[in-house]
């Protein structure tokens, strides 16, 4: 899926906005306000939503892949994508 910002634009925009975890709501909240405050279109919410479905980890915390509200383990999460896309790899 083709979006205006590339997959690292994207991903970075992203773990910047997650220090602000709303009500300890998840990435999926997180990504969800970002298109609300326009900083990101329907195609690229859309984008961030394929690649946390298809690489975060397992849902270990019912509907969370991390404890609910944790920042850290999210923003390392969206650390090593970036590492990965800087290293060549396409998501």
């Amino acid at each position: 899926m083709r979006t205006d910002k590339a997959d690292k634009e994207l991903l970075t925009l992203l773990r910047d906005c997650t220090e602000a975890l709303i009500d300890g709501a998840g990435l999926c909240g997180v990504i969800f306000e970002m298109s609300r405050n326009d900083k990101t279109t329907y195609l690229e919410r859309a984008r961030l939503r394929d690649i946390l479905d298809t690489h975060a980890p397992k849902r270990a915390y019912s509907v969370y892949s991390w404890p609910k509200g944790a920042v850290k383990p999210r923003i390392d999460w969206l650390n090593s994508l970036l590492q990965r896309i800087e290293g060549g790899e396409q998501l």
